[in-house]
């Protein structure tokens, strides 16, 4: 496809996109939405386990640390007493990998706490974070580095590169569940104001950009069934959740407070979103529950 079709293609789809997050309010995809934690600190980047019963995420209450909350409510401890952040859980529900030494390294954690592990990455500088994530069963992280995507093979350590473009810096976030593709934001440059959303390939085929709007979308992750990825984005409102297709030729608005509203991760079962916003008085974690049928429907 020559590169005058590929511009059609995009505004195209930026129209469709505009129609589409018009045609309804944000709250006719939501079931319920509830305030999970409730502190002054900073509270931010949530992640399920994967028994949907408990979700770590990063707070400042006590430094900068790991903190858990059950998931129905309750109250949070604390995980960590190390300079820690990004936390992502594994797929067994034993560990939890998260960035340290202020963005620099990653390491790893009991889910019930202890002495943490660091993940050797020799030859590769880890700056601003590694944000890493697992593969389905386990067994490798895949993290970003000096803008680059790499994995680890846990057991033997084996270090890979997944994806590395001159001029583009990009961050993964999570793998499809047939683990051929990546959710990344990318940007062209370091200063990260405008990023996109785009799926990289594992197998190293041609990347795909899901977004071209000014400003930032970022922070994007598959929906357990695949079918769905959600994403924050800058707009009008603020910083905004939305869902698009796997093909990136709709895009809805999830939230419509206008303010901050980032780190969306699903819940175990697809069924809700935990997410970071302000809209209570500080930086909280919430868990909106979604009408999956109305939002599919409005997807298609």
């Amino acid at each position: 496809m020559g590169a005058l079709n590929r511009n059609v293609l995009v505004m195209l789809g930026c129209v469709i996109c505009c129609a589409v997050a018009s045609a309804a309010e944000p709250q006719d995809y939501q079931l319920s939405l509830r305030q999970l934690t409730t502190n002054p600190a900073v509270d931010y980047f949530p992640s399920w386990s994967p028994d949907g019963q408990s979700i770590v995420f990063s707070s400042s209450r006590e430094g900068q640390d790991l903190w858990v909350v059950p998931s129905a409510g309750g109250e949070a401890t604390r995980l960590t007493s190390v300079t820690a952040n990004h936390p992502r859980w594994s797929p067994e529900g034993s560990f939890i990998a998260f960035d340290a030494d202020r963005g620099t390294s990653l390491m790893i954690v009991s889910s019930g706490g202890g002495v943490p592990v660091k993940i050797a990455t020799p030859s590769l500088s880890i700056a601003r974070g590694a944000f890493g994530f697992w593969s389905s069963d386990g067994s490798v992280l895949t993290f970003s580095a000096s803008g680059e995507i790499w994995s680890v093979d846990l057991p033997t350590g084996e270090l890979n590169q997944v994806f590395a473009k001159e001029g583009f810096y990009a961050r993964a976030f999570s793998y499809s569940p047939d683990g051929r593709w990546l959710t990344a934001d990318v940007d062209d440059g370091e200063r990260k104001t405008e990023d996109d959303v785009w799926l990289i390939p594992v197998d190293g085929g041609e990347p795909r950009r899901l977004t071209d709007r000014p400003g930032r979308e970022g922070n994007p992750v598959f929906s357990p069934d695949g079918s769905m990825i959600a994403y924050m984005g800058t707009d009008e409102a603020g910083r905004s959740l939305w869902v698009t297709t796997v093909e990136g030729d709709r895009h809805i608005r999830l939230t419509s407070y206008e303010g901050f509203n980032a780190n969306p991760r699903w819940s175990p079962d697809g069924a809700s979103l935990a997410f970071a916003s302000d809209r209570g008085g500080s930086i909280d974690i919430w868990v909106m529950e979604l009408d999956l049928d109305a939002l599919r429907a409005a997807l298609e």
